[in-house]
């Protein structure tokens, strides 16, 4: 792709105005529907232009291999009628479905009068109906800011209109905070300093929205040369994932999870880490989310599962009858359709062990999917005995209606209450009441990032039933893990009972 135009000044072309146009090496011809050459002081001139642009020019272009695109809108020239502005926007229905049409453009204010804000209230109203792009343009606002802010307000509150099918055009540092406002996320990239192709730079854009999203709701970003490395970079890191499981480079690593009361170790956390070739070893905060964007999580995930049920059984008969191992599930297990591999249930009827060998751990955005795969495959385990554990607890949605709705066994306190955990303190005020709403509702409670002998005794005080973290061991392999059962002494006693 060389390049798009964007605006054409002529609806009817020549056969050498396409002809030079295709040799140009041009991917596509995209016009605003009131850019004419012809007197349209009546509907019949913008439908018969309408027509052109929707039916006819497409067809002529097609046959220079030449996609032709148009959006749909009123000039402000023509807003100053109402009545003819009106009967245009009757037209705009018929033409809405049309392949050819991207949406809803050119939507910007010239006058901020309030026929212009009627014309713009309808064409939002219309965008969302037919699920279309909304393009937001200020180029003729000496105001910008104000102009940006009134578009903005406008499909606010037309309500359910998707952020990704709204485009900014023409956008300004001081204009972005007012798009920003309404929740959503900017990529900006720069021509011709980053890039000088449509492909780049929509490729440039996108990476950009991406750290935006990183960063946070209502976020914009700069595109920069990293974010190229970065990407470069993430692609090499799957083309070796992709073959990873095969060529047997994951390992799985357990940290206790102790009895806070007993200093007992009957639980842990099974945690996967890459062994890779040339890197060393990876940890998964560098690696899950790319093998969730790709789908190669449920055979990763399948993989840890059987590792951790095959690792259980040992311990359980080694160690202590009751020992369990909690296991990650990802959403993206929950919600596949695709994987037709006998259940969790399944596998641990096939080595006779009981649901309680096993806890699921999931996170908080998981529940929030209230369609029936969750639920049901929750209601599963539950009903095999398997128990599940909320990690990350209130640092994500924190709703408090599905603890009501779901069967949870543990809520997992999030690290960073634990991090800066001392007498008197916010976090300690929020770790108490945690505990406290878990215990009422049945639920036992674990304190992630234990790292101080004053952290654990303080959640002791606190009552909190079981601890993991550094204090007691990082994640070890297999082997390591046994001179822990083995040693069953913990090297802190706590000081409270």
């Amino acid at each position: 792709m060389r390049y798009i135009e964007p605006h054409g000044h002529m609806v009817s072309r020549t056969t050498d105005d396409y002809q030079a146009m295709a040799l140009a090496g041009c991917a596509a011809i995209c016009e605003p529907a009131f850019w004419a050459g012809f007197d349209r002081k009546t509907a019949d001139g913008f439908y018969d232009y309408f027509c052109q642009l929707t039916q006819h020019e497409p067809k002529r272009a097609a046959k220079y291999g030449l996609p032709h695109y148009c959006w749909l809108c009123i000039n402000p020239k023509e807003s100053e009628d109402m009545k003819l502005a009106d009967d245009v926007l009757a037209l705009i229905p018929e033409f809405m479905k049309a392949k050819t049409v991207l949406g809803i453009g050119e939507i910007g204010l010239n006058k901020n009068t309030r026929n212009e804000m009627l014309i713009l209230e309808k064409h939002v109203e219309l965008a969302v109906k037919y699920d279309q792009l909304i393009l937001v343009h200020t180029p003729h606002l000496e105001d910008k800011r104000k102009g940006t802010r009134l578009i903005m307000d406008v499909i606010k509150a037309a309500g359910k209109v998707k952020p990704e099918r709204v485009i900014i055009d023409h956008v300004e540092e001081h204009t972005i905070g007012e798009v920003l406002d309404q929740g959503f996320w900017a990529g900006i990239t720069l021509y011709p300093e980053d890039a000088t192709t449509v492909d780049a730079l929509l490729k440039n854009a996108d990476q950009a929205m991406y750290a935006a999203k990183h960063k946070g709701r209502n976020g914009y970003h700069y595109f920069t040369q990293s974010m190229q490395q970065a990407a470069q970079s993430k692609l090499l890191l799957l083309k070796d994932l992709r073959k990873a499981l095969a060529k047997k480079q994951f390992r799985v690593y357990y940290q206790p999870i102790v009895d806070l009361h007993t200093n007992e170790i009957h639980k842990a956390e099974a945690l996967i880490r890459w062994e890779h070739p040339e890197r060393g070893l990876i940890g998964p905060v560098d690696f899950i989310s790319l093998a969730e964007e790709t789908g190669l999580i449920i055979d990763i995930g399948e993989w840890v599962f059987q590792q951790a049920i095959e690792q259980v059984g040992v311990w359980r008969k080694t160690h202590h009858a009751g020992f369990q191992i909690s296991v990650n599930k990802s959403p993206v297990q929950f919600h596949s359709k695709t994987d037709k591999r006998p259940s969790w249930t399944m596998h641990l009827d096939t080595l006779a062990l009981p649901g309680q060998s096993i806890v699921v751990e999931i996170t908080e955005g998981l529940l929030l999917s209230t369609g029936s795969i969750v639920t049901n495959r929750l209601q599963e385990f539950h009903e095999a005995g398997i128990q599940v554990s909320l990690d990350d607890f209130g640092t994500g949605y924190s709703s408090l209606s599905y603890l009501n709705k779901f069967d949870i066994d543990y809520l997992k306190i999030d690290q960073s209450f634990v991090r800066n955990l001392a007498p008197g303190s916010s976090n300690m005020a929020l770790c108490e009441a945690i505990i406290v709403m878990a215990h009422k509702l049945g639920m036992k409670v674990i304190a992630e990032g234990v790292e101080t002998i004053q952290q654990r005794d303080l959640l002791v005080m606190a009552g909190c039933d079981y601890g993991q973290g550094f204090l007691y061991s990082q994640p070890v392999p297999a082997e390591k893990f046994e001179a822990l059962l083995n040693q069953q002494k913990p090297t802190a006693q706590p000081l409270l009972a």
